[in-house]
């Protein structure tokens, strides 16, 4: 049978109140309105929760109508696996520490959440090393980690609102999966992935002051946003290679709307990727970036080398449909630069404008454009084309660059196409 507290008083516990630790069946605790209060604790000067259940007590259910209060800990704490913490629309958790804590190594929680819970000084859900699910509606608060998971194979259903000081969301392990329809907005990283094969679909906003709005640490993660991302640093931000972005939505940074490393990764664009420095960075090569919608970089610095798109290194691809612009006042703003490699291709149908500077720029080996729409560079000394060749690089040292045009190529001051034997780099 569950077990019920009705209050409409408070209950005050100067400890912890050990409802699950003697039962050894799946129960269910139901506090309907009403407070339970732990103010000082009786283990370690303040270390007790308000709510504890035993680690060998697995499925216990509790229902969250009224206040759970803890000043100096943890609210809830609940080791055994299959836990479920349902936070009605009335019901509120507020901790020093943890708001919600699931066990270090538990597995198969949820947290469905109506109502609030603050992790004031800790995490508002902190599942440790084990997985989990949290479907939350109303409001998570906390001062490092609004939902953290690092064993893996867990899932975050957001429609109300995520904040904290540090990472709103952080997963660890492979195979984790964000939905987003609501707000998830942190200090650091709004959605940080620690491992590989993880998966975010954003509809609502996700703001990042940190290195990042989305931080993805792993391999072969899938991004798709037809939301709002804002991001610092860069607004998504993937170390490890083999990642998938699609856009239909916006995508801005302060410095680079999207920046993905690791090499082999795919963009494809129908919204909007605008930067600071440059809308999209694509190093390590073997990469694939389509724009049917809009690319722009450069509204918000005037230092050197800021490009619309940036693709590094051997073997990457480019087919703009859309718009790519390039928008700084420094003279070497580029639309597209295509960094030192063997093999890069561009086919263009649509716009590639530089304001003030080139609007593409080719460095490398065997380098392969095809022009069936407009490439126009600005300013005193801008180019449309300008070729940059090292005659030690790759093999044969003479292939430079092919240009295909059924376009417009122009200037507005400067030649429209220039070759220039270098040994730099770009």
């Amino acid at each position: 049978m569950p077990t019920t507290i009705i209050t409409e008083d408070t209950i005050v516990s100067s400890g912890a109140a050990h409802f699950f630790s003697s039962i050894s069946h799946p129960q269910t605790l139901w506090l309907t309105p009403g407070t339970i209060l732990a103010q000082d604790g009786n283990i370690g000067a303040g270390s007790a929760s308000t709510i504890f259940g035993a680690s060998h007590i697995d499925n216990p259910s509790l229902l969250i109508q009224g206040e759970v209060f803890n000043a100096n800990a943890t609210a809830i704490n609940v080791r055994g696996d299959g836990s479920e913490v349902s936070i009605g629309a009335t019901g509120t958790v507020w901790a020093a520490q943890d708001g919600v804590f699931l066990g270090e190594t538990s597995s198969g929680n949820r947290v469905i959440n109506e109502g609030s819970i603050t992790g004031r000084y800790g995490s508002a859900i902190d599942g440790e090393s084990g997985s989990g699910e949290v479907i939350n509606s109303g409001s998570i608060w906390a001062g490092t980690h609004g939902v953290a998971f690092h064993g893996g194979e867990s899932t975050v259903l957001n429609y109300g609102t995520i904040w904290s000081d540090d990472h709103g969301v952080v997963l660890g392990g492979v195979e984790n999966r964000v939905t987003n329809s609501g707000r998830i907005e942190s200090g650091e990283e709004a959605v940080r992935f620690e491992s590989d094969r993880n998966s975010l679909v954003n509809e609502g906003t996700l703001s990042g002051a940190g290195l990042a709005a989305v931080y993805l640490d792993g391999r072969f993660s899938e991004v798709s946003n037809s939301g709002n991302i804002f991001g610092d640093f860069a607004a998504v931000w993937g170390m490890g290679g083999r990642i998938g972005l699609v856009n239909s939505g916006s995508i801005e940074g302060s410095g680079r709307a999207v920046r993905l490393e690791g090499g082999y990764n795919a963009v494809s664009n129908s919204g909007v990727l605008s930067g600071g420095s440059g809308g999209v960075e694509l190093r390590d090569g073997n990469s694939v970036l389509h724009n049917t919608g809009q690319i722009t970089g450069g509204t918000a610095t005037t230092s050197s080398m800021n490009a619309a798109v940036v693709l590094q290194s051997d073997g990457n691809t480019l087919g703009n449909d859309g718009e790519i612009v390039q928008e700084s006042s420094h003279s070497s703003g580029v639309g597209v630069a295509m960094g030192h490699g063997i093999g890069n291709r561009l086919v263009n149908t649509g716009t590639i404008v530089s304001t003030n500077g080139t609007a593409l720029q080719l460095a490398g080996d065997d380098s392969r454009v095809i022009n069936h729409g407009d490439i126009s560079g600005g300013g005193t000394i801008g180019r449309a084309i300008h070729v940059l060749f090292n005659p030690a690089f790759g093999p044969g040292g003479d292939t430079g660059a092919y240009i295909r045009n059924t376009g417009t190529v122009e200037t507005e001051n400067f030649w429209a196409i220039t070759y220039e034997a270098s040994i730099g780099k770009m």
